[in-house]
């Protein structure tokens, strides 16, 4: 009776973890991946994952600069790993503060991929810094286009290749009323200076493309001169 238990017990929990896994995101305590962004300066940062449980689990990445940027996911039986928090430390950020996140669909899908396969998701989240309260809003696409062998320094691997459109916005009832002042001004300071109606407020689109490993995760991902590379995996 009690080695039945056990059993019964043993597949619930591992039915429970299975909500916070996946072939292609895997959650794993202890792993560290290392990865490398070649841009300029080039930078390194190592993933990993603590707290990890049935319904939720802690991502950290932490940056050859010092900062390092915490995420809390959440899993849920319609998709799993859906982001619900983001917090940024470093020299300066501990004045940005994050509130009343709010997040609609999942990061990464329940499911086996196929060509073809898609899926979106959306995330926004209140934040205020030096006073000033903003709310960021985030959508993104994802699309499976196909498979490809990719070499990394990590090593040459099998990988699904993935198409991600994001836009970005931000909004804020400070730099709105400004907005409006300079619209009603035509547009003018009062120095009499013209200067565009705050352009950085408008949506921002960012296409990349990653390639995927099963049992692995991501391995290199390309946006505009940007790339990111595993260096090496440490189960």
């Amino acid at each position: 009776m009690l080695k039945k238990m056990l059993g019964v017990g043993l597949l619930l929990l591992g039915v429970a973890q299975a909500k916070c896994d996946s072939p292609y995101f895997p959650v794993r305590e202890g792993w560290v991946w290392t990865y490398q962004n070649t841009g300029t300066p080039a930078t390194t940062y190592q993933q990993t994952y603590l707290e990890v449980g049935p319904e939720s689990f802690t991502q950290r990445m932490k940056f050859s600069d010092g900062n390092t940027l915490t995420s809390n996911w959440t899993c849920t039986e319609n998709g799993y790993m859906s982001l619900n928090d983001q917090r940024m430390s470093g020299p300066g950020m501990e004045r940005f503060k994050v509130s009343n996140t709010n997040v609609k669909g999942s990061r990464w899908p329940l499911g086996t991929w196929n060509v073809g396969t898609k899926w979106s998701y959306e995330y926004s989240f209140m934040g205020s810094t030096e006073g000033m309260d903003m709310t960021f809003n985030l959508k993104g696409e994802e699309e499976v286009v196909g498979q490809e062998t990719v070499t990394v320094p990590a090593g040459t691997f099998t990988a699904w290749k993935l198409k991600s459109r994001i836009t970005t916005s931000f909004t804020s009832p400070m730099l709105e009323a400004m907005k409006a002042s300079l619209e009603a001004a035509g547009n003018q300071t009062p120095e009499g200076m013209t200067i565009p109606v705050l352009d950085f407020m408008k949506p921002v689109v960012t296409e990349s493309t990653s390639w995927v490993v099963e049992g692995v995760g991501t391995v290199k991902s390309v946006a505009e001169k940007y790339e990111t590379v595993l260096v090496e995996l440490k189960k």
